[in-house]
């Protein structure tokens, strides 16, 4: 997982803020992760630094109360975004109104602090294929498994909703190439001579990762 963990490097998402009144939940952010930066160096591994985190990975479907928040988190996200799509509150909204589009938010909280909405994950569903159209993730939780912890979650609710096959098309832009870097290293996914698309035959999805707690709300 060597170019994955390049990847994640050479983002600038930790690089120090401007201190400003509208950036007051950013700041909070920031400090709470120079927290998780000295833990992650008196550990012994990395694994060790994700359990010592206590992550709870909370999944909600998409909904009024979370829509604004999930459209602006899918127009402004340009690293961990699998297509790249933009779209309105509206358009979303319409979207996912779709008998077969199923859209999931995901809120992200450790000991440190609330992440708060930080991920999302649509499918499109034909008979008993599914195909990942928008993998979003924020830069401020990648590189914790929360992606991983994303993909499973997909694979259950997918193969609950009598998905066999699920399928994911990357989209290249000039900054998503961390996106690409996850996709193609994860293990549960074959990948085509492109290495741009990506299919999985659905069985048994697996556990989370050891230290994460993984909780479906629904509304």
């Amino acid at each position: 997982k060597l170019l994955y963990k390049k990847a994640l490097l050479d983002l600038s998402c930790f690089d120090t803020p401007m201190i400003t009144k509208e950036d007051l939940e950013r700041t909070k952010f920031y400090s709470s992760e120079r927290e998780r930066v000295v833990i992650r160096d008196e550990v012994q591994s990395f694994d060790e630094w994700v359990r010592s985190l206590h992550t709870k990975v909370i999944v909600e479907p998409l909904n009024e109360s979370n829509l604004p928040r999930a459209a602006q988190l899918l127009n402004k996200t340009n690293q961990m975004n699998l297509s790249t799509r933009r779209m309105t509150e509206r358009e979303l909204h319409a979207w996912a109104q779709h008998e077969y589009h199923h859209v999931w938010t995901f809120r992200v909280v450790d000991k440190f602090g609330d992440a708060g909405l930080t991920g999302i994950v649509s499918i499109e569903i034909n008979e008993s294929l599914g195909t990942i159209v928008d993998f979003v993730l924020s830069c401020r939780v990648m590189g914790r498994r929360i992606e991983e912890t994303m993909l499973i979650f997909v694979a259950r609710a997918t193969l609950q909703l009598g998905v066999k096959t699920l399928n994911a098309k990357y989209i290249p832009t000039s900054k998503n190439k961390v996106c690409l870097a996850l996709w193609r290293e994860h293990s549960d996914f074959d990948v085509d001579a492109k290495g741009e698309s990506f299919k999985r035959i659905l069985e048994e999805p697996g556990p989370v990762p050891d230290g994460i707690e993984l909780v479906m709300k629904n509304t």
